[in-house]
């Protein structure tokens, strides 16, 4: 945004490698940058006085709001209780000199529009949310870790065999769903360019009041963590980084003494059913159930008959194209290691889905089928198309996603 006196402008960067703000002066063409060079910053907008900016800082999956003084290079982050907090893109975010409007949330409340006082660090709601029949007590609160990855677990690799790559320390978000022993449901983010957050989400909280702990993982690829983590699943897609939730899956169940190792599930959609599907084919030992919703299963098919602009910003950025890259496609396409598959899987998929097209979930559940797995409730494979619904939702009268996942998570984790 423009300073008051609309002779300077917030910018930003990552070309040290980890996002910063800075400020441009129009006059002289000279920027002055800020950030502590650590963590990914984003400018967010000046203050009044035009001395003093609001940057957003992703650090261990939380969000904070940094003031800035321009003219001492002092900062402060803003005084929140450990969550995710957001200035929004309102003009009128900035309500006078020393208060902000920030939209807050906790692992254990939804987010709250605050108003947020500088001068005396003191928050005002604007906006509550209501729980409902729920208090903040009864939802599960997440504990956050970062665990060495060099992409490659102890667990035996079933379709690929991968050579250790470089280390990285990966994000883990772990929430007790309190039952004991605890059956493990792993839950890796979509995109994959985005990363899971320690804020309220409903899909957690619902697992963790049917009795699941939760585990999800920032793996390389992943969004706030810098330029060189976030590039690192380019040219690898299904490489490291899902060696990297199979290191924090053991990592997990080692450390919890009280998570029943032979009761783990791997659930996702999108990129996340991607994950969930490949995790089933290159790592069969670490699971007792998976559900895919809307992934994919086959990269090749993929590339010819999702969305153009799906086709040339996403896939090609981390595979190339099948004419460059065929041997890739292939290999990193769960499709191709089917056989690998000796646990429950579920498919659901909408069958109107413009960017991750059904025919993934139908080559799947065609393949497995011709295996000879068994199909339906008592099979290894469970199908679900929905009618006339899309990416990820249900349109009305067909059933959520969320609810097919839970009647088979209960019947295959509940023996």
């Amino acid at each position: 945004g423009w300073a008051p006196d609309g002779n300077r402008l917030l910018v930003e960067s990552d070309a040290s490698g980890v996002n910063r703000p800075g400020v441009l002066d129009l006059e002289t063409g000279e920027t002055e940058w800020f950030g502590d060079g650590e963590h990914v910053e984003e400018a967010e907008t000046f203050l009044p006085d035009g001395r003093r900016f609001v940057a957003s800082r992703s650090r261990d999956a939380l969000s904070v709001p940094v003031v800035y003084d321009t003219e001492t290079g002092e900062s402060r982050e803003f005084d929140l209780p450990a969550g995710v907090a957001r200035l929004g893109k309102w003009p009128s975010r900035v309500l006078d000199g020393d208060r902000v409007l920030v939209a807050h949330a906790t692992p254990t409340r939804p987010a709250e529009l605050l108003s947020y006082d500088l001068a005396s660090d003191e928050t005002t709601p604007i906006f509550e949310r209501d729980l409902g029949p729920f208090e903040p007590g009864m939802l599960a609160d997440v504990t956050y870790e970062r665990v060495p990855s060099d992409g490659v677990p102890e667990t035996p690799q079933a379709a690929v065999e991968h050579e250790p790559g470089e280390e990285f320390a990966v994000g883990t978000l772990f929430w007790d769903g309190g039952e004991r022993p605890s059956p493990l449901v792993v839950f890796p983010h979509g995109g994959p360019d985005l990363a899971s957050e320690r804020t309220f989400q409903p899909y957690v909280q619902f697992l963790c009041r049917r009795g699941y702990s939760v585990l999800q993982v920032n793996y390389r690829g992943s969004t706030g963590r810098g330029r060189a983590f976030r590039r690192a699943l380019h040219g690898d897609w299904g490489g490291a980084e899902q060696g990297d939730i199979a290191v924090a899956v053991e990592h997990t169940l080692d450390r919890y003494s009280f998570l029943d190792e032979d009761r783990v599930a791997v659930y996702g959609g999108s990129y996340g059913g991607y994950s969930a599907a490949w995790q089933m084919v290159q790592f069969p030992d670490l699971y007792d159930a998976g559900a895919v919703v809307v992934g994919m299963t086959d990269l090749e098919a993929m590339y010819r008959e999702t969305m153009p602009q799906f086709r040339s910003g996403f896939l090609s950025t981390y595979l190339g194209t099948p004419e460059e890259n065929a041997e890739l496609y292939e290999q990193r396409s769960p499709v191709t290691h089917a056989e690998n598959v000796d646990a429950p899987l579920l498919l659901v998929h909408g069958e109107n889905d413009p960017r991750v097209p059904v025919s993934q979930a139908r080559i799947m559940r065609d393949r497995l089928t011709a295996l000879g797995n068994e199909t339906g409730p008592d099979g290894t494979v469970e199908y679900h198309e929905l009618a006339d619904s899309g990416h990820w939702g249900a349109t009305d009268g067909v059933p959520e996603p969320l609810a097919i996942v839970d009647e088979f998570l209960d019947r295959r984790l509940r023996r």
